[in-house]
C-alpha cells in the first residue's frame, strides 16, 4: 500500500506570496479546514506548508497580525511532513505519529504537490481492510477451514 494511492488529490492550494485573507477565502468557498501553501518553481507547484483555519484564528488574528497585508510566507511554520507518493503507507503512518501531525503532504519524485493524506483517509483504508478480513474469517468459519492447516 502506497501513500500516493490513498491521498486526497483534490487539493486546494495558495501561493506563499498570497495574503492570509486569500487562504481564508479559499477555505470558506471550498468548505475546508486547510490549504496547502506552494511555491511555484519552474512551473512546478512545490509545497512549503499548510495553513489551517485554526492557524488563521489563533496564530494570526488573535496575535493581531495584519492578515490583509501579510504574505503567507512570513507566517509559515516549519511543522510539515512531506512524503513521496511511493512511500509505504505504514511508514507514512509512523512518520505522522512521530511528528504528531494529522496530515502529510504527498509529492511525486520531482517534489511536486500531488495530494494530502490525512488520518481520515488512513482510517478509511484500514477500516475497509478490517472488513475484508472479517469477511474472510466468516467464510473460513462457515466452510470449516478456520482451524485447519494445510500440510505441504
Amino acid at each position: 500500500m502506497l501513500s500516493g494511492e490513498y491521498c486526497n488529490r483534490d487539493v486546494v492550494f495558495v501561493g506563499d506570496s498570497d495574503y492570509v485573507t486569500k487562504a481564508a477565502e479559499l477555505m470558506r468557498d471550498n468548505h475546508i479546514t486547510h490549504v496547502v501553501v506552494i511555491q511555484s518553481k519552474f512551473g512546478k507547484n512545490i509545497p512549503v506548508g499548510i495553513i489551517s483555519d485554526r492557524d488563521i484564528v489563533i496564530d494570526f488574528i488573535a496575535s493581531q497580525v495584519d492578515i490583509h497585508n501579510t504574505p503567507i510566507k512570513n507566517l509559515l511554520k516549519s511543522n510539515i511532513v512531506v512524503v513521496d507518493e511511493h512511500d509505504d503507507l505504514m511508514v507514512t503512518i509512523k512518520r505522522m505519529r512521530m511528528s504528531g501531525l494529522g496530515r502529510v503532504i504527498v509529492v511525486n519524485s520531482n517534489g511536486e504537490l500531488i495530494g494530502v493524506l490525512s488520518i481520515d483517509e488512513i482510517i478509511g483504508v484500514i477500516s475497509e481492510s478490517i472488513m475484508d478480513l472479517e469477511q474472510i474469517m466468516i467464510r473460513d468459519r462457515d466452510s470449516g477451514y478456520l482451524n485447519h492447516t494445510i500440510n505441504a
